[in-house]
């Protein structure tokens, strides 16, 4: 599991594989995004440090 939190700790992703979404096509990985849920294959964590990038380095 993969989890990102803000400064105020709240849920920003996580990607997750635990077996609690069946209903995902990539059952049973999948990623958080608030109190969505998406299906997505575990990702590499380079690409998880480039997603965070974006989060802390937003262009108005």
């Amino acid at each position: 599991m993969l989890h990102y939190q803000n400064a105020s700790a709240e849920l920003v992703f996580r990607y997750d594989n635990a077996p609690h979404h069946p209903e995902i096509a990539t059952h049973p990985h999948h990623k958080h995004m608030g109190r969505k849920v998406e299906a997505t294959h575990p990702p590499h964590l380079g690409a998880v440090l480039r997603e965070i990038d974006q989060f802390l380095y937003k262009t108005p």
